[in-house]
């Protein structure tokens, strides 16, 4: 073997473990780069932190200011709706009591008040023209169109006296004030007594009704 060939494969032998060292190389500078970046922070993934806490910082200014807006807005609403509340008085009034002293065999029943839509001549205004117990017949003072008319139902019964002449008084008393007696009205029972025939009395107490509170009579004898 010549020298030149006993050299040069002197010299690849010799420089073989060092290439396979080199090419081990990339593999163990691989495994200590990542034992380095499991100890260390990646500064990609640092990268994406910072973008995330970016994003959270925004989305909380972004709900803070818009949470303002929603409060600054109901409170002006509140403020508007608080200087257009318009206060209206309300006036009640009240009734004390009403009393039917109905005697001599008969029943009553109360009607109320209403508004008088047409005026009416007075009718039975004495036992020598009364108005006679039937079927819708009425007995009234002067009644006023637009006045305020008190109406109560008398009604014959099975005991009522026949052919007899009653008269039906109305009295207003307001509370404090004096009382004022309407009427009287004046019915005669039918010689034939029948449960079915009525008479409705009715009085115009004026244009206006009485003073709160206030409470009524009715006697009917």
């Amino acid at each position: 073997m010549s020298r030149r060939f006993r050299r040069l494969t002197s010299l690849q032998i010799a420089s073989w473990p060092r290439i396979r060292s080199l090419e081990l190389l990339p593999t163990c500078a691989s495994q200590w780069d990542s034992r380095f970046k499991q100890a260390q922070k990646s500064p990609c993934r640092k990268t994406k932190m910072d973008k995330a806490s970016k994003i959270g910082e925004r989305f909380r200014r972004t709900f803070t200011w818009y949470l303002s807006a929603k409060i600054i807005l109901a409170l002006c609403i509140v403020a508007v709706s608080a200087a257009t509340i318009v206060v209206t008085p309300t006036t009640y009034q009240a009734e004390i009591g009403g009393a039917l002293n109905v005697t001599n065999q008969l029943v009553a029943i109360d009607k109320g008040f209403f508004v008088a839509s047409s005026g009416t001549a007075a009718a039975g205004t004495s036992c020598l023209t009364p108005v006679l117990f039937g079927v819708g017949t009425v007995a009234n003072n002067a009644i006023t169109t637009q006045h305020i008319v008190y109406d109560v139902a008398v009604n014959e019964t099975g005991t009522t006296n026949i052919n007899t002449c009653y008269q039906a008084t109305l009295v207003m008393t307001p509370n404090g004030g004096s009382s004022t007696t309407y009427g009287p009205v004046f019915l005669n029972s039918t010689a034939s007594i029948l449960t079915t025939f009525r008479i409705d009395c009715k009085f115009d107490i004026g244009a206006s009704a009485p003073s709160s509170p206030y409470s009524f009579q009715v006697t009917i004898q």
